[in-house]
């Protein structure tokens, strides 16, 4: 009869391929699961999505500040808010720009007030009409959520009742 017996190191270093593989494998279903998590809305729907700016008569706005406001969003974490606007009138966007006068957000059911810009937004380039743009502002202890209803205030001109989303 033969020896057939198998060194005991052997099948050590077999559980320990065994181990890593499966660990390897779980790490890379967690990472999909994930990816996938963070592109699909997992929560349904109440119904339609909400137009954040239905009921809101931009043109006064429009006609004071030279922009059409596109969306209020919460971004970064909820530690900034990001405002995307459309061109109209370039020569009048620029209050947008205003060190002076920022673009300002009053949370409706607070109170608090927003005006900081993430950063310098002046520009040597002039604005395009037709182009969209953005504009960061911190949200300084996440005073304004998703959900929340804003007022936007630029220059003179005062924007009210803004979903954000």
């Amino acid at each position: 009869m033969q020896n057939t017996m198998t060194d005991p190191r052997e099948s050590f270093s077999d559980l320990w391929s065994l181990i890593l593989l499966t660990g390897v494998t779980l790490l890379l279903v967690g990472v999909a699961l994930w990816m996938f998590s963070s592109q699909v809305d997992l929560v349904p729907n109440a119904g339609p999505a909400q137009d954040p700016l239905a009921g809101i008569s931009q043109t006064a706005f429009t006609a004071q500040t030279g922009i059409r406001l596109l969306r209020i969003s919460f971004t970064a974490g909820g530690g900034m808010l990001d405002l995307r606007y459309q061109v109209v009138d370039p020569d009048k966007a620029v209050i947008v720009h205003d060190v002076d006068t920022p673009p300002t957000l009053v949370n409706n059911s607070t109170g608090q007030v927003i005006d900081r810009a993430y950063h310098d937004h002046s520009s040597k380039t002039p604005m395009r009409t037709g182009l969209t743009y953005n504009e960061l502002v911190i949200n300084e202890g996440r005073a304004i959520k998703p959900g929340d209803s804003v007022t936007l205030i630029i220059g003179e001109a005062r924007l009210e009742n803004i979903l954000v989303q």
